[in-house]
């Protein structure tokens, strides 16, 4: 009956404000942020609740209890984020009441509930994922056989898997390759600061795919280059971590920074008389900002959970550079939180990116098929083939 009450009473709650046109204010806003927290976290202790009241079930699995707690602690988070943003409301409405309608903007609060979502769950996946490596270093230590392996510091990198013999012939490509991206990607970062009139946000987001893409390609060159052109296969663990690290770092930079660029074209053909207004210069700055701490946070404990593994069997990694999952495969210790781990950031930051940018196409076509003059859908869709 408590969970029933709960649900229903928050699902009142945001289906009034959704429909009753003078709640459409910040106030209200909030209150419907704080039911939709409180409704989350009903939801992430029902299933287990009920199991054990209703079907006696107590047993749970330690990846379903792993979930169930990043959950209960993250909308934990955002509810606490939540009472903080409807206190800051409540000052600014009796301290600054005339000035009240400009300071907390529709826009202002869509950004608070996204740095609260954000900070709610950054923190929390580096706090479970330190939580994982203590687990983790406590079941290397504890373990017996742990005790008596042999621990690579060491690994081999693999050029062209089956053909060592045509590595050679691979360094004149990788090479022009290389220097192609390096220099491309170099015209379009002093075009955009030289040329005035590509000082805009949609410019703006393309300079910071190109910083990301050469970024991306610095890192995994050293090693390429030292396979392909100077025989040179092997590679400590350390710089073995710190270059994979740096490769999924900007691997989700350039996800996030996908998703901006999508984001900036929706409100471009979707609002384009307030283009200006939203997508300011502090608001690009904030984006990039979040973009590469989003990465960070979220790749960050990886390298650490790496580093306490033990790596017994083969050293041979099937690529010419570190990447987690080849780092995973050659472990011979229990893997289970690490390759958790992996798999969550890969849904957290490519599956729900591409989510993100498919919605935003969707709306964009959507909003292109509602104008009828031809020639102005066709000036809509021009603006989208700088993403594409």
């Amino acid at each position: 009956a408590i969970y029933i009450i709960a649900l229903f009473g928050n699902g009142v709650i945001i289906s009034t404000i959704k429909s009753e046109t003078s709640l459409h204010i910040p106030m209200y806003y909030f209150l419907c942020m704080l039911t939709l927290a409180d409704m989350g976290l009903t939801l992430c202790t029902l299933p287990s609740m009920l199991g054990i009241f209703w079907f006696n079930y107590k047993s749970i699995a330690f990846d379903s209890c792993l979930v169930q707690m990043y959950f209960i602690h993250t909308f934990s988070a955002i509810e606490s984020g939540v009472l903080v943003a409807m206190a800051f409301d409540r000052v600014v409405a009796i301290w600054n009441p005339l000035r009240y309608g400009t300071i907390v903007t529709n826009g202002m609060v869509c950004r608070t509930g996204a740095v609260i979502l954000t900070r709610a769950v950054c923190v929390l996946l580096d706090l479970m994922s330190y939580f994982l490596f203590v687990l983790s270093d406590l079941h290397s230590t504890t373990s017996p056989f742990n005790q008596t392996i042999h621990n690579h510091q060491t690994f081999t990198l693999t050029g062209i898997p089956g053909m060592p013999e045509k590595d050679f012939w691979m360094a004149l490509p990788l090479c022009l390759l290389y220097s192609t991206t390096f220099l491309g990607n170099v015209i379009i970062l002093v075009a955009i600061k030289v040329e005035q009139s590509l000082h805009e946000p949609m410019y703006y987001f393309l300079a910071m795919l190109a910083a990301t893409d050469l970024s991306l390609s610095l890192s995994s060159m050293p090693t390429m280059l030292s396979v392909h052109l100077f025989d040179w296969y092997s590679v400590t663990l350390d710089v073995c971590i710190t270059q994979m690290f740096f490769i999924h770092t900007f691997g989700g930079v350039e996800s996030g920074v996908l998703v901006a660029m999508a984001f900036d074209r929706f409100v471009a053909i979707r609002f384009p008389l307030h283009y200006v207004t939203i997508l300011t210069h502090g608001v690009v700055i904030k984006i990039g900002a979040t973009v590469l701490l989003r990465s960070v946070s979220a790749v960050l404990p990886v390298p650490f959970l790496i580093k306490r593994l033990p790596f017994c069997h083969s050293n041979v990694l099937s690529h010419a550079y570190c990447l987690h999952q080849d780092a995973m495969r050659l472990a011979c210790a229990d893997t289970r939180i690490s390759n958790f781990l992996g798999m969550f950031l890969q849904l957290y930051l490519t599956g729900t990116d591409l989510l993100f940018i498919l919605f935003s196409y969707i709306l964009i076509l959507r909003t292109v098929l509602s104008i009828v003059a031809p020639k102005k859908q066709q000036k809509a869709l021009s603006t989208c083939v700088c993403h594409i």
